[in-house]
């Protein structure tokens, strides 16, 4: 498998091929990071498109301060912003919600394995795992934006606080500032879960 830098620059040289690499490799992340700031599928699997074809529009002016992925990221994240502004959302559906309102039953695609693993448990365990992560996502989406997209590139995406700066073009004390404001917020939102 290339490296990261020889796919860039074999792209910056037009190799689509080695594009399409990058895409595979980062995608799913992407879109996932997306949904989860309180898209509808159909809206993050085109923001994402979008994020990758400017990315490849773009790509002579990546510098490689960061990762492509951080730099797919950023764009990825920038462009849902644009998008939740222009909608101006004051509140975000939880996404297994979203799925039925898409008309599909979509799941994320990274959770696909977890959801097989999740098969042959108890009915019980089941229904606790559901209602845990539905509690969540709506606890998610009750947060600002700003905290919303730290929690989301810390906590699930499990990005270095470093790679968060990049991304939102912040210091990391920002960062840090933020992380501890969305989680205490979470904890308030979700201390009748954390009691039951």
């Amino acid at each position: 498998m290339a490296s990261e830098a020889t796919l860039i620059h074999r792209s910056r040289e037009g190799d689509l091929a080695a594009f399409t690499d990058l895409v595979t490799r980062y995608q799913d992340r992407v879109y996932n990071a997306i949904r989860r700031m309180g898209l509808r599928h159909a809206e993050a699997e085109e923001l994402t498109q979008e994020a990758f074809m400017r990315a490849f529009a773009n790509i002579h002016g990546f510098r490689g301060d960061s990762g492509f992925y951080t730099w797919v990221f950023r764009i990825g994240l920038n462009l849902t912003r644009s998008s939740l502004r222009r909608k101006k959302l004051a509140h975000f559906a939880p996404l297994e919600l979203q799925s039925s309102l898409d008309g599909d039953m979509t799941v994320e695609r990274d959770e696909s394995a977890a959801l097989s693993a999740r098969r042959v448990a108890p009915p019980e365990a089941e229904l606790e795992s559901r209602e845990t992560t539905h509690a969540i996502q709506h606890a998610l989406t009750q947060l600002d934006e700003e905290l919303r997209s730290v929690a989301i590139l810390r906590d699930i995406e499990n990005l270095d606080y470093n790679e968060i700066a990049s991304i939102l073009a912040c210091p990391v004390g920002t960062v840090k500032s933020r992380l501890h404001r969305a989680r205490t917020k979470l904890r308030g939102l979700l201390a009748a879960l954390i009691e039951s």
